[in-house]
């Protein structure tokens, strides 16, 4: 009787060399994930007449570790807040910064980090100046850093191709806030939409110039984020309604907390999220 039996190849040892590419191979992710684990100190490895080379026992301690999957529930963000939230309230940019990297490379995308990671640590920031828990210097730095790290995730949500339409946003007159319009500008380019920011504190009659300024303008969307801001996005969308018969207004914001108050506003569409914005707005586009 033949000998059918199956002997497997030997288990390479752990000081076996791998390209950076069969490490990515090893352990199911993109070479260019694998080349940030690299980049942030989690894969060891050097370079060997110019190549990247992964030990095979380094490469099986990162495969070992529990790496949180993306999607859904998949990421475990209380760790990383915490973290961004230190590196924020204390200046440190590039702290920062590496939290976010971390994140990506454990498999969040540039909106999970713009709304997972990002706002809702600066609502958290915010909260504590509100008690007295953090002291408005500190508040003032994490803003700042947060800023800067919105505009380094910007070119992220960039998509090649004809813009779909055009979307203006801004905050009404008395809003101050113009980190929740970056965070919306970039979720609408992610869509493949064109935006036009005028940023916060917008008078009403700059919202209807720079609408007039595109000829497939699909929507304006006004941030109200105080009580001060009410009165101002109401005549923004008067002037708006008024001028440009047709046009979808957005409105909403921590002062707007209902789509019935956003009606009440003048609004014909209320955006409870950026993301309920940009869905929306993306739907308008293929109508």
């Amino acid at each position: 009787m033949q000998d059918t039996s199956y002997d497997p190849p030997p288990m390479p040892d752990d000081d076996t060399l791998l390209s950076l590419r069969a490490a990515a191979d090893q352990l199911g992710v993109h070479y260019m994930t694998a080349y940030r684990y690299l980049r942030l100190g989690t894969l060891p490895a050097k370079k060997v007449k110019g190549v990247w080379q992964v030990r095979m026992g380094d490469l099986r301690a990162v495969a070992g570790r529990e790496q949180p999957r993306p999607g859904p529930g998949g990421i475990r963000w209380g760790p990383y807040r915490s973290q961004l939230r230190d590196r924020l309230t204390s200046g440190d940019e590039p702290g920062a910064w590496s939290v976010i990297e971390r994140a990506r490379v454990s498999g969040a995308s540039p909106e999970d980090i713009h709304l997972q990671l990002i706002a809702p640590v600066l609502r958290v920031i915010g909260d504590a100046w509100n008690v007295g828990d953090l002291d408005i210097a500190a508040e003032h730095r994490a803003t700042g850093v947060a800023q800067r790290l919105i505009g380094r995730l910007g070119p992220s949500f960039a998509r090649r191709g004809r813009k779909r339409g055009t979307v203006v946003i801004g905050g009404a007159s008395g809003d101050h806030h113009s980190i929740p319009l970056a965070i919306l500008g970039d979720i609408l380019r992610g869509r493949g939409l064109f935006v036009v920011d005028l940023g916060a504190n917008t008078p009403p009659d700059s919202f209807l110039q720079s609408a007039r300024e595109h000829d497939d303008v699909i929507a304006v969307a006004i941030g109200v984020g105080c009580d001060q801001s009410i009165e101002p996005a109401r005549r923004a969308a008067g002037l708006l309604h008024e001028q440009i018969p047709g046009i979808h207004v957005f409105v909403g914001g921590p002062a707007v907390t209902s789509e019935r108050a956003a009606r009440a506003i003048g609004a014909d569409e209320y955006g409870a999220t950026a993301v309920d914005v940009a869905d929306r707005c993306n739907e308008l586009a293929g109508s």
